[in-house]
């Protein structure tokens, strides 16, 4: 039996180029935010029915968690990464490495990861740019890039959404 890997790697050869560990990453990545969807639906007032998650709701659930006293140090870690990662890039710049749409408001986004004057920018820029490597994955924009030098992001990114599911696990619902 042919595993599904081979298969896919025949089926959509750029998948083959990855190493091991950049397709670890995106399988955990995949996981994972399908567990974080359904746990912020189910912990917290942001969605309703069945709505999906955006970069507008993932605002106001930074606004929720840090008003409950939220505080992550994965967040933290991932936006620290992020800020060095994009740093030098203008507000447009970022837009077209994140291949942000309008909806993303990538002003904001630039805002919060170069300019956090308060104390939800942080974690406002972690959830946006989490949820455009998610659109970004599930749309197909990465494999343009053909994935290269990702893996970090997808990390981070695992470790956000991680830190919160277990945040709102916890029984602090927001």
């Amino acid at each position: 039996m042919v595993s599904e890997a081979i298969e896919l790697e025949k089926a959509f050869p750029p998948y083959g180029d990855l190493q091991a560990q950049d397709k670890e990453a995106i399988r955990e990545f995949s996981l994972i935010w399908t567990c974080f969807e359904r746990t912020i639906s189910e912990k917290t007032i942001i969605l309703s029915g069945s709505e999906s998650l955006n970069a507008g709701k993932l605002r106001k659930l930074a606004a929720h968690l840090r008003h409950k006293g939220f505080s992550g140090p994965r967040c933290e870690a991932a936006y620290q990464f992020w800020h060095a990662r994009y740093d030098g890039l203008c507000s447009e710049g970022l837009k077209d490495a994140l291949h942000c749409q309008a909806s993303d408001k990538s002003d904001l986004l630039h805002i919060d990861l170069f300019n956090p004057d308060n104390d939800k920018a942080a974690l406002n820029a972690a959830f946006v740019i989490t949820y455009r490597l998610r659109s970004n994955l599930f749309h197909g924009m990465k494999w343009q890039d053909r994935m290269v030098d990702q893996k970090e992001n997808f990390d981070h990114a695992s470790q956000v959404m991680l830190e919160v599911m277990l945040h709102l696990n916890k029984g602090a619902s927001a």
